[in-house]
This record gives structure tokens, C-alpha cells and sequence, in this order.
């Protein structure tokens, strides 16, 4: 959503997350139905099938039915489309989240035994500016993993692996 990201509007809003399970078939189906009567739109029974292809994930079935509402009515395009999403989405999660954490394995391997110069150490390998609140996120989340303490690594495979990154 952003909310941790320093660019995006979101950042530093209240929010409150909310977790759905995945739908049965019986909910999904019922979902695409309630969506179309809301639009007053008709939906063709063979459409329907397309909740098989997004396995109850409501997100997915909302992907699909905004699509099948736009005019889309091939299941495999909207299938090509919600790969793609997927795709970009993991790219862009790994081109800014996933090398922050490796950019933080990174230094502290290389000695970055303190806040202060973990973050300098960060900013360098990005080359700007990183906030105080996504660094203490990053840190939080290696401690939780069991990777780091302290500013030091629990496993020493870990810090060997982390001078390659």
C-alpha cells in the first residue's frame, strides 16, 4: 500500500489491515453474481467458471470481474494480465524492499554494528536517503526472523552468505 514508503501519500497514515481468507466456491460465485447485479450487468454462466481459475482469492475474483465488466471476456487474456500484475508487482517489490534488506545483510557483514552507521552504510548503496522508520521496519523484521541481534548475526552462515550480496 505505501504506508511505509517515504514516496508514496500513504506514508506515515494510519491504517488497519485486513486479512480475508480464500472464498469457497460457493462465496466466490456468489461474489461475481452480487458484483454484475450491482453493475446491472448481465453475466454469461460460462464466466462464471472463472472462479476456478483464481482459487477464492477475492482479490482475484475482483481482478477478474472488473475485467470481465471492461469488456474482457477471454478467461486466458485475463489470466496473461493478472500474470503480469503479478510479475511487476514482484519486481518492483524486489527492486526496492527485498534489496533493502540484502543491502542491510550487506552492511552489517561489513561491520555496521549501530543504527546510526547501518543507515549511512545503507544510504551509500542507494545512494539516498532512507528514513528512520523504514530502517527500525528492516531491523525489526531481521530480528524476527532470527537472523540478526543486536546489530550482529545469529548465524554465521548467514554473515558469510550476506559479503556476497
Amino acid at each position: 500500500m505505501g504506508a511505509e514508503d517515504p514516496n508514496s501519500p500513504l506514508y506515515g497514515r494510519y491504517y488497519y489491515s485486513v486479512h480475508l481468507e480464500r472464498f469457497d466456491r460457493k462465496a466466490s460465485v456468489k461474489l461475481l453474481r452480487r458484483g454484475f447485479e450491482e453493475t446491472n450487468t448481465p453475466i454469461e454462466e460460462s464466466l462464471i467458471e472463472g472462479v476456478d481459475a483464481f482459487d477464492g482469492v477475492v482479490g482475484w475474483l475482483t481482478f477478474f470481474g472488473n475485467n470481465v465488466l471492461r469488456g474482457g471476456h477471454s478467461l486466458n487474456e485475463m489470466g496473461n494480465a493478472a500474470i503480469s500484475t503479478v510479475e511487476s508487482e514482484v519486481l518492483k517489490l524486489c527492486s526496492t524492499r527485498i534489496m533493502r534488506y540484502l543491502h542491510a545483510l550487506k552492511c552489517l557483514s561489513q561491520g555496521s554494528s549501530s543504527w546510526s552507521e547501518l543507515k549511512r552504510c545503507i544510504e551509500r548503496r542507494e545512494g539516498g536517503t532512507l528514513s528512520t522508520s523504514v530502517l527500525d521496519t528492516v531491523i525489526k523484521d531481521l530480528e524476527k526472523m532470527g537472523i540478526i541481534s543486536k546489530y550482529g548475526f545469529l548465524d554465521p552462515v548467514y554473515r558469510k552468505a550476506a559479503t556476497t550480496f
